[in-house]
């Protein structure tokens, strides 16, 4: 593999982005075509190779920024918060993966929501998550994100002392 032959897996293109976030961004097309699972497969290499699962891109988006903003960056979702991403950084215009996830549909957020994601960070417009999904027009994304504002148990995949923790040393 490239990363063997010593290829830097944070190196970055003339778009501003890293190998992760290439991949990530290019879910869309991927998923169309069946190939999925590759780009789960090249995730775990990155990260094995040692790439920032965090790394931010000119516009201050992260790879799980990217996967949460299309319905078929799904699958990349868990494997990126395995490996370390984070699910709370903030892009230029203060927008969370959770934001972009609400464009995508129920699926995607609640995943993200599921494994950690808080959904009371405004973007700079001072909307939340909820705002935009009022705004979406999709009622099942509405109400499950109005029961999130109202407290209604959600259960969470990630214990909040280990998301905790892995958010102190961004």
């Amino acid at each position: 593999m490239l990363f063997e032959a010593g290829a830097d897996p944070n190196a970055i293109d003339k778009n501003g982005q890293s190998p992760l976030i290439y991949v990530s961004n290019r879910a869309k097309y991927a998923h169309s075509k069946g190939n999925s699972s590759r780009l789960v497969d090249t995730i775990s290499n990155l990260a094995k190779a040692g790439a920032n699962m965090n790394a931010i891109d000119r516009n201050g988006r992260t790879a799980l920024s990217y996967a949460a903003a299309h319905e078929a960056g799904l699958s990349l979702l868990r494997p990126l918060l395995r490996e370390g991403a984070l699910p709370d950084i903030i892009d230029n215009k203060r927008r969370a993966p959770l934001h972009h996830a609400i464009h995508a549909g129920l699926n995607p957020t609640e995943l993200l929501i599921n494994l950690g994601a808080r959904a009371d960070l405004q973007d700079v417009d001072g909307e939340i998550p909820l705002d935009l999904a009022r705004e979406s027009g999709d009622e099942k994304l509405k109400t499950y994100m109005a029961a999130i504002k109202e407290g209604s148990g959600v259960e969470r995949d990630l214990p909040s002392s280990e998301l905790l923790g892995r958010m102190r040393y961004v």
